[in-house]
Order: C-alpha cells, then sequence, then structure tokens
C-alpha cells in the first residue's frame, strides 16, 4: 500500500530518539490495518533519496519496519515532543510532565539512535568506564567478553545494542545504584558522521577560567551555550545544541575555532584542551562508534551539586528544566562564520616544516593576534623589550608579556600531530593521538620552547616592534688541542662553511658524500669538547676509526692503573666511549650511544639523562632523524652546548615527526643533492624489478607481519631470489641481500651456500660476542678484491653506517615501505670503490596484493628520487613501434611528461588497451577520447577499471559513476572495483606500472612515476589478477 493511498495516517513519527517519515504500508493478509506494518526511514535522509520502488527488503540499511501500533504511539510521541518544547505559553518546568520532560532532554541530547552506553564498575580492580548497552552482553556463546577472545563490539556478529527508552533514562535521572549501570552515555555522531551537537570538556588545572573565557567569546559572539559541570565536580562540559543535523567536521572546526579564540586571549594556554571535544574525529572509526559522552542530570552527581547546568559563577540554576527549555539552537550558518574567523585553521598558525634556511621567513608562521576581550577592547601594549635566556632551551619570562604574545610564542613549538591526522583519514580510533604535538614548557615565570625556534622567535618579536635582550648561558665548552689532517673537495668544504655560520642546524647529505669526514672538519675548526650521538652500536666503530684517521688529537690522557699502581693493560682512548659495554668518557672527544646516556634517578627511580651531556660545548647528533624519537629527544632537550648539528641523509619520518629534530637541533642549513653526488661518481645507479605472483590469499584482515611471513616462506620467490645472486656473483658483482627477518636471512645464506656461495657472509646481529662480530666484519673489511664476496643482512643490521664500499649489487629480499629505509638499504652501494661503474638494485615486487603494491608504488619514487633508472635489459623483450620511429629503452615516466607517450601508445595499439586508475578526470578522458574512439573504431578492445571505496562520499560515487558512463558511451568496457593498482597493459605485452595516475592528465605529486616496459609476463599477471577479492581487469 503506497503511502500516498493513504489516509488518516500521519507521515511522521518519533521512534526512539528519531524522527521518522513513513514511506509506505504493507497490510495484513488479513486486511486488519490494526496488524498492518509500516515501512519508514530516518526523516533527514527521506529528502536525500527517491521512493524505492520495492521496500520488500533492507539492502542498503536505510528502512526501518515498525508495527503500526508502534507507529501511531510515535505520532503521539512525536505531537507531545513538538508541543512541549515549541509551546511558548506552556514552558518546561520542574513541575512539567515526565513525558514533557523527557521530550525536551531527547529533543537537546541527540545522539546516536540506535545505541547508547552503559557505565560500569570494577571494584576488584577499581576501574569504571562506559561500554555499550547490549541484549547479550555477557551471554555465553554469544557475547566475546564473555568467551574471552576479545575484539570489537562493533566487529561482534551476535551484537544487539539497545536503544535508548524513556525508562533508561528515567533510571539515568532518578536512581542511584552502587554499579553505577544506571547511568547513560550517548554516541554523539550517527552512521553518517553528523551530530546535533558539540560539547567541550574542561577539567584539571583552571578550568573555571577556562569555562569563563569561551562564555564571554560566545557573549562576544551571540553564540548560546549551556555549561554543566562534571560528575566529578572538578570539570565542565560546555554544550552547543544546533538547530539541525551538522557535519561532524565542521561541528569540531567550530569548537576548535572557540578555542584558538581562547588561546589568543591567554586564558586556555594548553593544547590538550583540542583533545576534549565530542565528536573527537571527524569520521567515525571502523568497527567502532566514535566517543561518548555522559549525560547530564545524573542522580548520584545531582544530589552532590554535580552533573548540573551552572550559571557564570558556577551556581546551579534553581530549575535546571526551566533552563534548558529556556536554550536556544545555534544556527549552522552561524558555525560557518565562526570558523571564517580563523582562516588559517581552526587551531590556529602552528609551526610547520621548513625544508630549506630560506623558507623560514614563511609567512604562515604563528602571529601575535589579539583576541576580542569580553569588553570588546583589544588595545593591548606590546612590550618594548623582551629578554630570551639561551640554554638548553629558549627561556622567555612572562613577566609583562601580555597573553596574546605568550600565545604566539608557545605556538612557535607546537606543530599538528600527524600521527592524529593519518588514523582518522583511515577510520582508525585516535584516543590517545593528541591532535597538538607540543614541545614547549610553560611555568609560573616564564615559557621555554626549543633552542632550534630562535629564529623564528626573534622575528616574531622582530615584526612587532619587541626588541630581544639575548641571554647566553649555554655551555662553551672547554678547548681542546686538536686539528684536522684530511681532505675535503670542494662539496664538502661548501657543507662545512655552511654549517660553521650558524650554531646550531642539520645537514642532509647521502650516504658517500662523507659526512663523518665534514663532522671530523668541524670538530678540528671549532676545537672544543665533542659529544657524538649515535643510535646503533655498528656505527661506534666507524666512527672512532674515522676520527682516528681524519684528526690530530694532541691531547694527554691520564694513565689506568691497577690497583697495585700497575699501568693496565687497556689504556684509555683520546676518543672516550660511552656505550657497549663501556662507560669511559674522557671529556676531550667522546662518542655515545643515545640508550646508555640515562640514568635512574636516585630518589625517584624515574630514567633521566645523564648529567655528563653538558660537559660538551659540540653536540653532533648522528643520523639525527632519530631525534624524534622520545629517548633521543629527551638527550637534545638536556644539551646545554653552545654548537649542535645533526647529520642525517633522510631527515624525513614515516612517523611524519621530522619537526621534532629540526626544532631541537635547528632548520636544515645545507642539503646535498642527488644529482651532485652523482656527477662527482662514476658509476650509473640502474633499478631491476622483479615481479612476482605468489599466492597469499590471507583474507582481508591480514597485516604487514602476515604478508611479511608469506613473502618470506615462498620457496618460488627465495628460489629467483637466489637465481638472481647466483648470477650476479658469476658476473662478478658483490652482492648485498637484505631482509627484515633474521631466520629468513639464515634460510636464504643457507640456499646460497647449498648453490656453491661457500664464503657467504651472515649478519643479523644475533652475534653478541663483540670480538667475533669484529672478526666477521674485519673479514669482510679486509677480503682481498679478487675473491668473491657476497652478504646476507638485516635491514636493522646493515641499514645505518655499514661500511663496505666493495658492494655493487643490492637484493631487496623483503618489502620496505617507505623512502628512508630504501635510501639507507641502497646508500650501502653508494661508496666509491676503484672499478665501481654500476651499482643495481633488484626489487622483488609482489604483485596483486594492495598492501604490498602501495609499498612498490613508494619505493618506486624513491628510487627514481635518488637518481634510479631501470636497466637496460629489464624487459623480456625490446620495445619497438614508437612513433618517433625508434626503438624504446624500458624507462620511468615522471609526472611531468608522461602523457604524451601514453596517448601514443593509445594511438598504436592494435588490439587490446587495459587501464586500471585509481582516480579518473574529466580532463583527462577529454583528451583520450578522440584516441580512445580512434582505437575502438579498428577493433580495439578497450577496458577500464575505476577504484571507488566502499567509504568513499556520495558526491565522489556520483562522480566516478558519471565518468564510467561516459567511457561506455565511448564503446569502452568499464567497472568499479574496491581496489586496483595505477596500470596499464597494451596488447598483452607493453605495461605501465607504478604511482602516475594514467586517467588524471598530471599527477599532483611530482614525485610520482611509473614503469614503462614490454613484459609479457608482468602483463598477464596484472590480467589475470583475481586474489584478495580484486576481480581480474579482463573478466
Amino acid at each position: 500500500m503506497d503511502v500516498d493511498n493513504v489516509e488518516g495516517i500521519k507521515t511522521e513519527a518519533l521512534l526512539g530518539q528519531q524522527r521518522y517519515r513513513l514511506i509506505a504500508v504493507v497490510p495484513h493478509v488479513d486486511d486488519d490495518a490494526r496488524e498492518s506494518m509500516v515501512v519508514c526511514m530516518p526523516a533527514s535522509r527521506a529528502d536525500d533519496m527517491a521512493k524505492p520502488a520495492d521496500c520488500s527488503h533492507n539492502e542498503i540499511g536505510e528502512y526501518r519496519y515498525a508495527t503500526m501500533e508502534e507507529w501511531l504511539a510515535g505520532v503521539g510521541c512525536l505531537y507531545a515532543a513538538t508541543r512541549s518544547v515549541s509551546a511558548s505559553d506552556e514552558p518546561v518546568t520542574a513541575g512539567s510532565s515526565a513525558r514533557r520532560k523527557l521530550a525536551l532532554f531527547r529533543s537537546l541530547f541527540h545522539g546516536r539512535e540506535d545505541m547508547f552506553a552503559r557505565k560500569w564498575r570494577n571494584t576488584r580492580k577499581g576501574t569504571q568506564g562506559f561500554s555499550p548497552s547490549c541484549a547479550n552482553k555477557w551471554k555465553p556463546g554469544l557475547c566475546l567478553l564473555k568467551m574471552g577472545r576479545g575484539g570489537k563490539c562493533g566487529e561482534c556478529k551476535h551484537r544487539r545494542f539497545d536503544e535508548l527508552t524513556d525508562q533508561v533514562l528515567l533510571a539515568h535521572f532518578t536512581q542511584v545504584r552502587e554499579d553505577l549501570n544506571n547511568v547513560i552515555g550517548i554516541y554523539p555522531m550517527d552512521e553518517r558522521n553528523q551530530t546535533w551537537f558539540l560539547a567541550i570538556d574542561f577539567d584539571k588545572g583552571q578550568w573555571q577560567r577556562e569555562v569563563l573565557c569561551v562564555r564571554g567569546i560566545c557573549k562576544n559572539l551571540e553564540i548560546p551555550c549551556a555549561v554543566e559541570r562534571s560528575q566529578s565536580g572538578n570539570g565542565a562540559h560546555v554544550w552547543f545544541f544546533f538547530d539541525k543535523l551538522c557535519d561532524g567536521a565542521v561541528s569540531r572546526r567550530f569548537g576548535e575555532t572557540i578555542l584558538t579564540l581562547g588561546a589568543e586571549s591567554g586564558d586556555i594556554n594548553e593544547f590538550t584542551a583540542y583533545d576534549r571535544l565530542f565528536p573527537n574525529q571527524d569520521m567515525i572509526p571502523t568497527g567502532g562508534f566514535g566517543n561518548l559522552i555522559a549525560l547530564p542530570l545524573q542522580k548520584k552527581a545531582r544530589d552532590n551539586g554535580n552533573s548540573v547546568f551552572v550559571d557564570e559563577a558556577f551556581n546551579p540554576y534553581e530549575d535546571q528544566w526551566a533552563f534548558l527549555a529556556s536554550m536556544k539552537r545555534v544556527n549552522v550558518e552561524k558555525i560557518r562564520e565562526v570558523i571564517a574567523l580563523k582562516p588559517y585553521g581552526s587551531l590556529g598558525q602552528l609551526a610547520k616544516e621548513q625544508n630549506t634556511v630560506a623558507d623560514m621567513s614563511d609567512t604562515n608562521e604563528p602571529t601575535i593576534r589579539q583576541s576580542t576581550s569580553e569588553s570588546g577592547n583589544t588595545n593591548v601594549s606590546m612590550p618594548q623589550m623582551i629578554t630570551v635566556v639561551r640554554s638548553n632551551m629558549l627561556e622567555i619570562g612572562k613577566q609583562d608579556v601580555p597573553p596574546s604574545v605568550r600565545n604566539a610564542i608557545r605556538r612557535l613549538a607546537a606543530f599538528a600531530n600527524p600521527d592524529f591526522y593519518r588514523a582518522q583519514t583511515m577510520r582508525q580510533p585516535v584516543w590517545g593521538k593528541p591532535r597538538i604535538i607540543d614541545l614547549g614548557d610553560e611555568t609560573s615565570d616564564a615559557i621555554m620552547i626549543p633552542r632550534g625556534c630562535e629564529e623564528s622567535l626573534l622575528r616574531l618579536l622582530s615584526e612587532n616592534g619587541i626588541n630581544a635582550v639575548v641571554e647566553d648561558r649555554r655551555y662553551q665548552g672547554s678547548a681542546i688541542n686538536v686539528s684536522f689532517k684530511g681532505i675535503l673537495w670542494p662539496r664538502q668544504v661548501e657543507a662545512k662553511e655552511v654549517m660553521l655560520r650558524h650554531d646550531d642546524g642539520v645537514l642532509v647529505a647521502p650516504t658517500g658524500f662523507g659526512k663523518t669526514v665534514i663532522a671530523a672538519a668541524i670538530i678540528g675548526e671549532l676545537k672544543i669538547s665533542t659529544l657524538i650521538v649515535l643510535r646503533s652500536a655498528a656505527l661506534l666503530e666507524q666512527w672512532r676509526t674515522s676520527l682516528l684517521a681524519m684528526l690530530d688529537i694532541r691531547e694527554t690522557i691520564v694513565p689506568r692503573m691497577t690497583k697495585t699502581g700497575r699501568l693496565a693493560k687497556r689504556q684509555p682512548s683520546v676518543i672516550g666511549q660511552v656505550g657497549d659495554g663501556r662507560n669511559e668518557p674522557n671529556g676531550i672527544i667522546d662518542i655515545a650511544l643515545a640508550q646508555s646516556l640515562f640514568e635512574k634517578d636516585g630518589e625517584t627511580g624515574a630514567r633521566t639523562v645523564k648529567d655528563m651531556v653538558n660537559d660538551y660545548g659540540l653536540v653532533i647528533f648522528d643520523e639525527c632523524h632519530h631525534v624524534a624519537a622520545s629517548g633521543h629527544e629527551a638527550i637534545a632537550r638536556a644539551v646545554r652546548a653552545k654548537y649542535v648539528y645533526g647529520l642525517t641523509g633522510t631527515p624525513k619520518r614515516e612517523d611524519g615527526m621530522q619537526l621534532v629534530t629540526f626544532m631541537h637541533c635547528g632548520p636544515i642549513r645545507h642539503t646535498v643533492d642527488v644529482a651532485e653526488q652523482m656527477a662527482s661518481q662514476q658509476f650509473e645507479r640502474r633499478l631491476v624489478p622483479r615481479f612476482t605472483a605468489i599466492n597469499m590469499d590471507l583474507g582481508s584482515s591480514a597485516t604487514l607481519n602476515d604478508y611479511l611471513s608469506a613473502v618470506c616462506s615462498s620457496e618460488s620467490r627465495n628460489k629467483l631470489i637466489v637465481d638472481d645472486v647466483v648470477a650476479a656473483l658469476a658476473g662478478g658483482h658483490a652482492p648485498l641481500v637484505l631482509t627484515k627477518r633474521v631466520d629468513h636471512a639464515k634460510h636464504l645464506a643457507k640456499m646460497l651456500k647449498q648453490r656453491g656461495c661457500d664464503d657467504v657472509k651472515l649478519l643479523t646481529g644475533q652475534v653478541s660476542n663483540k670480538a667475533d662480530r669484529r672478526a666477521v666484519l674485519e673479514s669482510i673489511r679486509f677480503l682481498p678484491a679478487g675473491e668473491p664476496l657476497a652478504i646476507v643482512a638485516t635491514l636493522s643490521y646493515a641499514g645505518e653506517g655499514f661500511d663496505v664500499p666493495r658492494l655493487d649489487t643490492l637484493f631487496l629480499a623483503a618489502p620496505a615501505s617507505w623512502e628512508g629505509p630504501v635510501s639507507q638499504a641502497v646508500g650501502r652501494l653508494h661508496r666509491d670503490f676503484v672499478g665501481k661503474h654500476e651499482v643495481l638494485v633488484y626489487d622483488y615486487v609482489d604483485v596483486g596484493v594492495p598492501m604490498l603494491e602501495r609499498m612498490y608504488r613508494r619505493r618506486l619514487k624513491a628510487y627514481a628520487k635518488l637518481g634510479y633508472r631501470l636497466a637496460r635489459n629489464t624487459a623480456s623483450e625490446p620495445l619497438q613501434g614508437t612513433t618517433n620511429g625508434s626503438v624504446g629503452e624500458p624507462c620511468m615516466y615522471f609526472a611531468d611528461g608522461y602523457t604524451s607517450m601514453l596517448l601514443d601508445d593509445v594511438a598504436m595499439c592494435q588490439r587490446s588497451i587495459t587501464i586500471a586508475a585509481t582516480v579518473a578526470t574529466n580532463v583527462a578522458l577529454k583528451s583520450l577520447e578522440g584516441r580512445f574512439a580512434s582505437a575502438i573504431q579498428r577493433g580495439v578492445v578497450i577496458h577500464i577499471d575505476l577504484q571507488i571505496r566502499e567509504n568513499a562520499s556520495r558526491a565522489v560515487k556520483s562522480r566516478v559513476e558519471a565518468l564510467l558512463r561516459r567511457l561506455e558511451r565511448l564503446g569502452c568496457m568499464v567497472r568499479e572495483v574496491e581496489w586496483c593498482a595505477d596500470c596499464a597493459v597494451f596488447d598483452d605485452r607493453l605495461v605501465w606500472y607504478g604511482s602516475l595516475p594514467l586517467l588524471r592528465c598530471g599527477s599532483r605529486n611530482v614525485g610520482d612515476c611509473s614503469i614503462r616496459s614490454v613484459d609479457p609476463a608482468l602483463a598477464r599477471m596484472l590480467l589475470s589478477n583475481q586474489r584478495y577479492g580484486v576481480r581480474p581487469l579482463i573478466g
């Protein structure tokens, strides 16, 4: 029975907390109207969707079934709610009926409709929290918790979440239970990532001052808000109720903007305030529900004067219900107006990564901004002078410094946390991930920020007419008698001189450039006590050897004596050492492992940095990108030396935390370009991709470790690697095989020995005896040039500082995921050696596994950045038939020059074209349409696969579908796929494979690149790939 033909039935009703729209009525077989079923959908969604032709199934989860009795009751509830909330002549008060109070409460605290959470308490452990209310909770055989399997409620197949009924709310308002199970929490965001309210939580510290600050801002902006004292009484929630559903992301930008205005006023000082918004992320995480918030007016807390709404003096309103009835909603357009007050971002201006010294003038740095106070006055006088104390940190006194200046200074040492935004983008939980990383500190008297922020600080003060008086309390170091006796070539001289123009900074140079030599030259120039901080014990001997070879140290070391007064057998060295079993600093030139620079506090037992780090005037952090790790960061924060330098070949970190390095070590002062290094070397850099198609049907829940196990245990893949290594040895090469697992390294070494490679060296770091380790390394280092050399090692052991110049061929036997490990691995080949004319990297690409293919695309970009090009024998046959008539070599194409070649390949194709693309644009299709039409006319079959994620927005899905229809009209065979690689196959032999978006017409990422080669075997792999639920390119 269509809804338009039903008379006398109201078309909307309130079911649970949500308004529903009637879609259809399904009559009972006995034609009894009272037994009819009502098909309905949320009213907020009904306007967005066309009425379905068939409502007999719930395919997309938008519809709900209700009995006629339930529907009519819901109609009555909606009428009562509308009347009780909107009737101006009958405001809701403490004396109103329970039904009217409940309706008012539901209209304000309107969360997710299909579930809620109950509080629990574990008296034995002294813990408490909230969890979803489920009808099957703790039931044997149904509940994962009861079965001890763990897991998430959102992923449980037996979940039956309870709806929030009036009875549940009444228990929340009226009952006191020891187990707290009547205390209710709701989930702010619905399944479409929309919300009816925003709440900001303030607790600890100066929460009352912060709440009053937000009240003042809202008063100035004419934004209604309600303040609820928390259930503990030691904090408050500030509530904003919206007049209609608002996107969670927009509501959060609104809350962040208010907090940023508060920070500019000086009353909100902690960046953690941004972590206490409800909802706490833009999208609900996969398998989760988002964060929840406890509902107000809870009986037990209310009896103690808490969980109630309070006025400006933090006194409870006499009539809580009358106050709620008076609450106005925030117009969504007003929300957007507030967000527009901060065009540079709702979090305010924060520190951003600077790639070079020239970039340090970036106008996006934090600036002094004065927030309008409650009275509207912004005329805050600026101090004429501020004292800046240089020590281990920069210390700025707070006396006479206005809040706006303090806020801007604090923000110089704060930046957006990449881990939070990465998790949010991937729809993972963000609990425990702060939105802002704050490297500063603050006491009642001063602000402290890292020393690497000095240039930004002085510029900030100067731009605002404030003179900075700098007081230097850094340790100048003790003079040492040392000189540099090595020889620098011109590019090394330039790097050294650039670094010495500054007291701090980072030198970025690839492996083989001679960073250790430059460090020795700096020591010889400054002639002050030096500490070199290392991450790995494998680097200790390398640094010691290099410093002894490059420096003439003319210092007298006090001899070590035995207890009987005789000279000890082992005398101290002029190069002191801390770590790897030694604690022998001499205060002249010391090398130390980072983990050995900590000790336990005698009183508290806390792990603290040793005081010895302050005994040096020069501190050098080798591989300084590790300074961002918590241990290294604590050392850098404690160092008081005048000079602090960092050396690295890969400043960027996989976790995106490289700003920590720059803030402590200083900005990048000098970068050695790869092209510069290549110009000074005599060998070419060549890439040999080897494509595998091993069977790894591990399921959708497989992790990287699962795939890594499958890769390492594949005998066909291992045989391919060993065959290539044996061939390289036969060709006179010196191969290095790198993997991630010790067992895999041992297995490959065993296979090589079985193939006659008796002298293969295995390096895994499992050899605990230092003498044995040293013996193996020396046997490699002093091996005669004519003797065959093959090394199998783990990436962790041979990744940084492993120095064997003879190596010329790398076999990456396990997949790496990003630029850092790739750069470190191939860097083992980049040291000059007599007779080295070419270095080769064999990369084993596991086709058809989404996770591993993404890793391959990242590696390919890293190889290109490091100057690698395809080896000439990569393709299985020469690439003939290019439009200019020449023989086309296998090669790599980049973002700025691939389009014309792709168009030529379409024009030259004779039989079939298959293109899989993660993204497509109308501009690209316009350029390809003519070529596609011509190809189809000459009998070419064209298949197009476009990726569209299941969680893609409606706008994205609509755009992709429109593009597919456009291609269909041309005569192409098209499909939507959940996942695909960016690739193309022409005539079953010519392959494009990499990260270039072939249907975008140019890449937004200048680092994107793809391989183009004739490889029928790879073409077959791509065309027949059916694993992991990814359909073959040609079905």
